[in-house]
């Protein structure tokens, strides 16, 4: 039997251990130190920490995404950072946002602070960028800007993945990797539009194997089950989760033996 998730299902979920993270669709971007002037500090060497900045009117997924990275940055530094929808609160801002959902992306992109071309019209694409004064009395800003929701989704995952955290670490324990600072080189990244329009994974055995290890953790409960394979809602959870951190594309087998550029 197949468990259906209403999507097309394209990889097995046979985890190794040994796999840190998928393959990136930008350049890699984070060093534990400055190595220009203008390089944009996450957590800078004195353990200061850049304000993570959104639009409360963004969508919901996009606001859980935000979420998880400030979780990241935690896990992979040990420091926190503020959260801050709307209010400016900082010289150095993560700002994130959709376009045509944030008012501060549209600005930026009013601006030509960050490219139009690259993000409307387009399929899941986001833009990473350094820019000077995006904002009054903010110094620099680190953007993360989406052509629609996943694709700011996925900018905002593709931070979490270059910081070191791999996708895998709740569904195969893959350990994160610890920076006592983390900066972003200075630069325009963008990702494209993906290659292949619409994606999925496929979960393979999902019982006993996958409904097994829910089980053990405490997620897979008797409690109000979904018809489909008994798997409760906090089951779908870690499972979208994992699809969105991936882009829905590569299976950790296939990143493991991946050595030329992303198939985006």
């Amino acid at each position: 039997k197949m468990f259906c998730l209403g999507i097309l299902f394209l990889f097995a979920c046979d985890l190794s251990l040994n796999a840190q993270q998928t393959m990136s669709v930008i350049p890699p971007i984070v060093h534990d130190y400055a190595t220009a002037t203008k390089d944009f500090p996450v957590v800078d060497v004195h353990r200061e920490c850049a304000t993570i900045r959104y639009d409360s009117h963004d969508y919901k997924g996009v606001i859980r995404a935000i979420n998880d990275l400030h979780k990241d940055i935690e896990r992979v530094t040990g420091a926190k950072t503020n959260v801050s929808a709307d209010a400016v609160s900082g010289k150095y801002e993560i700002i994130i946002g959709t376009l045509g959902k944030s008012k501060v992306i549209d600005a930026l992109a009013a601006s030509g602070k960050i490219k139009l071309r690259n993000l409307q019209g387009k399929w899941e694409s986001f833009v990473i960028a350094t820019v000077e004064n995006p904002s009054p009395g903010i110094r620099q800003g680190l953007v993360i800007a989406g052509s629609d929701k996943r694709g700011t989704i996925y900018g905002i995952y593709e931070l979490s993945q270059q910081l070191g955290v791999s996708p895998w670490y709740w569904w195969a324990d893959a350990p994160v990797q610890k920076r006592k600072s983390a900066y972003i080189k200075s630069g325009y990244y963008e990702s494209g539009e993906p290659k292949v329009k619409y994606r999925g994974i496929f979960i393979n055995d999902e019982w006993p194997s996958v409904g097994g290890v829910l089980a053990a953790v405490g997620i897979a409960r008797q409690i109000r089950p979904l018809a489909v394979a008994g798997i409760a809602l906090a089951a779908l959870g870690v499972i979208f989760f994992i699809i969105a951190f991936i882009r829905a594309w590569r299976s950790l087998k296939q990143d493991e033996k991946q050595k030329g550029g992303p198939e985006r």
